[in-house]
């Protein structure tokens, strides 16, 4: 992945607010927001048109999170209580499944992202905090397909986002930063001493096992703590250029001013083996 092209862009604008993920279908882009107006919009390539938006209120869900796009079908994961809630590409609401997730360390149930695998058409989630197993939903009834799990060959911490491609590999987008209590156990000797890999996994969905990892640095420092949020895969021309993969990362700023996320769009030397 080091050898990808990088063309990054930061945004500030009424989408930025808590930012939860970014996708795109090739013609638009897919985000979503988790701030007082939480919804998905679609927009141009360039951001600057609005050319679609659906509310989701929070008497729907308390968390609103990343955003994938498969055959035309968004796909965006909710917590509190969790669930998937689909639209169309124009954002017309389709349906809203529940999906049963089980309590995790941190004493919360969590459901930050959710995408179709296409080889499948099977719905996967994982564990926020250090997950080794993508579980496979049917995303219509929400029932858990255990027989369809793919077991990751390394953990990941903090889950964000993912996006699964036609040829089989699933790019995980992680905010990999220990909290407080994890890393004094590990500073200390109780728990195995490990390092922190902000950034993207890229995973073969036949064998589980790692192919590749991008680091990414983000800033967890107030007022302006960076946090990695969605990713998406697809072709979007940026500037001329085709890009393949795309990460968005939030910019929390805790003072007045509103918050930005930035865009990290990479292109792919050999995109045919995405």
């Amino acid at each position: 992945m080091a050898s990808w092209q990088e063309i990054s862009r930061r945004y500030r604008d009424v989408w930025t607010g808590r930012g939860q993920g970014v996708a795109t279908d090739g013609s638009s882009w897919f985000v979503t927001q988790n701030d007082k107006n939480p919804g998905v919009s679609r927009y141009s390539p360039d951001f600057s048109r609005l050319e679609a938006r659906a509310e989701i209120p929070r008497t729907l869900a308390g968390h609103v999170g990343a955003v994938s796009i498969v055959d035309g079908v968004v796909s965006i994961a909710l917590e509190n209580p969790e669930a998937v809630i689909t639209f169309t590409r124009d954002l017309k609401h389709l349906d809203t499944v529940s999906i049963p997730r089980e309590v995790e360390r941190d004493g919360i149930p969590h459901l930050a992202w959710c995408s179709i695998n296409p080889a499948n058409g099977l719905l996967y989630t994982c564990d926020w905090n250090f997950a080794s197993v993508l579980e496979a939903y049917d995303p219509t009834t929400g029932s858990p397909r255990p027989d369809r799990n793919i077991t990751l060959d390394e953990e990941v911490h903090r889950v964000q986002g993912a996006a699964f491609t036609p040829t089989g590999v699933v790019y995980l987008a992680a905010d990999d930063r220990l909290n407080l209590r994890e890393w004094f156990r590990t500073f200390i000797g109780v728990d195995e001493a490990r390092a922190q890999f902000p950034g993207i996994h890229c995973f073969d969905v036949a064998t589980g096992a790692e192919q590749d990892y991008l680091r990414v640095p983000v800033s967890k420092w107030p007022p302006f703590r960076e946090e990695i949020e969605g990713l998406g895969v697809g072709e979007m021309a940026i500037d001329g250029v085709t890009a393949h993969v795309h990460l968005s990362y939030l910019v929390k700023d805790h003072t007045w001013r509103r918050d930005s996320v930035i865009v990290r769009s990479f292109v792919v030397d050999k995109p045919h083996e995405l």
